[in-house]
């Protein structure tokens, strides 16, 4: 997706970040290779789906429980593709 919307915005005549912020989310490799460096969001993907499998046999096994609320960790890396707004957050 973040490689689709930079060409969009470049063809657009438009620069990043001045013009446009962009973050990924999945911290692909691609992500520091992009100009400028893609920010992203580093998740582990192994913990979503030993969560998601766990979830899944419970379901099966006629063990599920509604209502469930999973939390991952999640880490921004911040990298070039995103303004600095001074004065905000």
């Amino acid at each position: 997706m973040a490689i689709g919307a930079y060409k969009a915005i470049a063809e657009l005549g438009l620069n990043i970040p001045e013009d446009i912020s962009i973050v990924g989310f999945d911290n692909s490799f691609f992500a520091s290779y992009l100009s400028p460096l893609l920010t992203t969001i580093d998740i582990s993907f192994v913990d979503i789906a030993k969560r998601a499998t766990t979830l899944l046999i419970k379901s099966i096994e006629g063990k599920e429980q509604l209502g469930i609320v999973e939390k991952i960790n999640a880490t921004l890396i911040n990298r070039g593709s995103c303004k600095r707004i001074q004065g905000k957050f």
